[in-house]
């Protein structure tokens, strides 16, 4: 094998599982080396209850290097773990990538593990890089790299955000489909990217740096014909748009639609990421024309009901005119789903209230409606982590504090949310999920009798959160317990 991929597992001590989403980012720089002509291994430690062992047999074929991603928080111990069995059983260079060691490269580099770091997108960075490490050729011709000369860490040049039209449509043939299946509303869906980043300036998301907030695109004709081919190489029956912003050119989203429903394609879609300002804005031929091309849901972040906390959150909406939108949005088929953050530093119990009033009234003023609700987690480089600096948390020196910082929440300590208010939050997390009379996104794949206790605890679910109350609160253990991890 030339190049063995690493997919770390998502959370702490958790055993394998059936199925995971695409492992998309290994996937888009694994392919141009397997066009190429390399061979490549991608281990999924997800899915791999034996991933250690198949590691430790791929280095003894002595590969090129090994190539490793993480996201901030628990994949990160994951990918460290497989990064110290590289080193301490052979000399293959060790590369990171992601999103995580593209905003920290210097300090990912200073973990004796890491040899390399792949800043930003890996497609052309990586190849090259492989290109050169099997050539015995000097790394500081590589662009968007950092890397070790001795005790010194080095930067190349930057590389350019790169043109999606001219990259290959990824090599489906290297993982196994059947076990990297999204399950959507009951469909087996295959995550599919049409565009990266994202023009707007959330203070929360990482890609005002990772991004620089340019967004680039498929074409609507290159869009559709790799979804067609999707089709009818692979069978595949639907998929989930995975861009970080989808319609970030409605044209170009429109154009899209078209061409899958004169294509006769067939296929179902869903988790389209669509901003509240673009839906109050577009006609009810637009929103015909998304129900006719196969839209199960789309995805909507409203983050606050305080406008006060969305301004913050630099969102760039106004957060009255979703009322308005749910209620348009109801005669149509597509599940909407509202997904808000609590716990932003200076956020009072007031705004708390207009987010969870807001929750309620979505729900019943559309019964497809759904929404979620995620505590905060402030990724470096973004405002949001400034901003909880400056409130008192404390930064992660190294990749195992990093490793720790979980978007789950549960080992985070924000010195501004006192003990009742990281319970009440936790009690508004989970209680959201249970706020829609039929949510497809709870406790997926579970027993009817499950789902019939689901349905039971609805009504407390609504005075839990339409009063506040969690004083007392056991039912956050029995969750857990049934696999719950969204607190």
């Amino acid at each position: 094998m030339d190049v063995v991929l690493i997919q770390p597992r998502l959370r702490f001590n958790r055993t394998p599982s059936r199925r995971a989403s695409m492992p998309l980012g290994l996937m888009s720089v694994a392919t141009p080396l397997d066009v190429a002509g390399y061979k490549v291994r991608i281990i999924d430690q997800r899915t791999e209850a034996d991933w250690e062992k198949a590691l430790l047999s791929e280095l003894k074929a002595k590969p090129i290097c090994v190539g490793v991603t993480a996201m901030t928080g628990p994949q990160i111990r994951w990918a460290l773990k497989a990064s110290e069995i590289v080193k301490r059983n052979s000399d293959v260079p060790v590369v990171w990538g992601g999103v995580h060691a593209s905003l920290l490269p210097q300090q990912t580099l200073k973990n004796p593990y890491v040899d390399i770091v792949v800043q930003g997108e890996g497609e052309e960075t990586f190849f090259e890089l492989v290109s050169a490490l099997g050539h015995k050729q000097a790394q500081d011709k590589v662009k968007g790299i950092w890397y070790k000369d001795g005790s010194e860490i080095k930067q190349t040049e930057p590389r350019p955000l790169i043109d999606l039209n001219k990259q290959a449509p990824l090599s489906y043939h290297l993982i196994d489909l059947k076990s990297h299946m999204m399950s959507m509303l009951g469909i087996d869906t295959a995550p599919f990217e049409t565009s990266r980043g994202c023009p707007y300036n959330c203070a929360f998301c990482y890609n005002t740096a990772f991004g620089a907030r340019r967004w680039r695109g498929l074409s609507a004709e290159e869009t559709v014909s790799r979804i067609k081919r999707l089709v009818n190489d692979y069978g595949i029956r639907a998929v989930a748009f995975s861009d970080d912003n989808f319609f970030t050119d409605p044209n170009r989203a429109y154009q899209i639609f078209e061409g899958m429903i004169k294509q006769n394609l067939g296929i179902a879609w869903g988790k389209g990421d669509i901003r509240l300002d673009l839906l109050s804005k577009i006609d009810d031929d637009f929103l015909s024309l998304i129900e006719r091309s196969g839209c199960l849901s789309l995805v909507i972040g409203i983050e606050s009901g305080s406008q006060r906390i969305a301004d913050v959150l630099r969102k760039d909406i106004d957060v009255s005119e979703i009322v308005p939108v749910n209620r348009r949005l109801a005669k149509y088929k597509m599940r909407p789903r509202y997904l808000f953050l609590v716990g932003t530093p200076g956020e009072s119990e007031t705004d708390l209230a207009k987010t969870t009033n807001l929750m309620l009234r979505l729900i019943e003023d559309n019964p497809k409606a759904t929404v979620g609700v995620q505590i905060i987690n402030p990724y470096p480089g973004t405002e949001l982590f400034d901003l909880c600096l400056g409130n008192g948390l404390k930064a992660p020196q190294n990749l195992e504090e990093w490793a720790n910082f979980t978007w789950a929440n549960r080992r985070l300590d924000y010195p501004w949310l006192s003990p009742d208010r990281k319970k009440l939050l936790r009690m508004v997390s989970l209680c959201s999920y249970f706020l829609a009379k039929d949510n497809p996104y709870l406790f997926a794949e579970v027993s009817p009798f499950i789902s019939l206790i689901t349905k039971l605890y609805r009504p407390v679910a609504k005075k839990r959160t339409s009063g506040l109350h969690y004083r007392f609160f056991p039912e956050v253990k029995v969750a857990e317990l049934l696999g719950y991890t969204g607190m």
